[in-house]
């Protein structure tokens, strides 16, 4: 009856893990290009909004065109 049990929670397992393979691989290779397409997106929405709040910056003098055009070249690398 312990030998029993033994295969019994080792097929368990086994069958836990195929279960999993089957669901979770297939999942990551659908959802992953979709998070990292989603996360490049947020970069560059982020670099845009940085490129205007520096730009405002300049518009008001408190940074330099020099500043200013250092950190537009940045930015616009992260746009692109």
């Amino acid at each position: 009856m312990h030998d029993l049990g033994g295969v019994l929670a080792n097929t368990g397992l086994g069958y836990a893990v195929l279960s999993i393979s089957f669901f979770v691989v297939p999942l990551y290779k659908f959802a992953a290009p979709r998070v990292q397409e989603a996360l490049l997106d947020r970069a560059k929405s982020k670099a845009y909004k940085d490129l205007l709040r520096y730009k405002a910056l300049l518009d008001q003098n408190i940074i330099s065109k020099q500043e200013f055009e250092a950190k537009s070249r940045e930015l616009k690398a992260k746009l692109l």
